[in-house]
């Protein structure tokens, strides 16, 4: 039994000591369901990545094996879209060009025809002053090319045993008065680049052919043969 002599005697610090040292005794550690289940995991709680909803916002490190190949999958499918669109738009462009924006196209060599006939006092005077083109008469297939000459008329080139090309063309010059048919033949030998007008002419029914280009006539008659003009030459 403790007097109060030896009470008197136990110093302020070594009251401390012993209380410090009871105390963990008091507060046991128990046991919870947060501990027991484990803290889940920011990439435990998302979405699995696939090649449909993967918008590259998490980091390539923190994706599984199954993820990347999703997104390498996505973006190969990408850039695949993307080399099919420059392609497409490639061959677009060289189409437009070679087929009716070049100087020396199909297209081109229809408005100049369509011009000629268009601005010739013979031709006017059977046809009339307005003058419609057309691929055919058929109404129901016929589409008409308008002022412009927005669209092309039927072409055809075949070569021959010396190696000439020869592109013919045919359409239809409806005026006011009369509907004639507008033949038009080029030619472009072995080597060279441009077309030449060969032949033009139109043939109305019930008048005599107007002949607005003939090199085989102008050559034989001895006449000068005119230089080129927007890539053709004019016999």
């Amino acid at each position: 039994m403790t007097t109060p002599n030896a009470l008197a005697r136990i110093s302020p610090l070594s009251l401390q000591r012993s209380i410090t040292l009871r105390t963990p005794l008091l507060h046991r550690p128990y046991a919870t369901h947060s501990s027991l289940t484990g803290s889940s995991s920011p990439s435990s709680r998302r979405k699995p990545i696939t090649p449909f909803n993967d918008d590259g916002r998490i980091h390539w490190g923190d994706l599984s094996r199954s993820e990347k190949l999703a997104r390498t999958t996505q973006q190969t499918f990408n850039l695949g879209l993307v080399v099919i669109g420059v392609v497409a738009t490639g061959a677009v462009a060289t189409y437009l060009y070679l087929d009716v924006l070049s100087p020396d196209s199909s297209t081109a060599h229809f408005n100049r025809a369509a011009n000629r006939v268009r601005d010739d006092a013979q031709c006017a005077a059977l046809l009339g002053e307005k003058i419609e083109f057309r691929n055919t008469l058929e109404v129901q297939h016929s589409r008409t090319f308008g002022a412009a000459g927005r669209r092309r008329a039927p072409t055809t080139v075949e070569r021959d045993r010396f190696g000439t090309e020869w592109m013919a063309m045919r359409f239809y010059a409806v005026g006011e008065r009369a509907t004639g048919e507008v033949r038009v033949q080029m030619t472009r030998r072995p080597g060279e680049k441009e077309w030449s007008m060969h032949k033009l002419w139109v043939d109305v029914r019930g008048a005599k052919r107007v002949v607005l280009e003939d090199a085989e006539a102008a050559k034989a008659e001895g006449r000068k043969v005119p230089g080129k003009m927007f890539g053709v030459r004019w016999w």
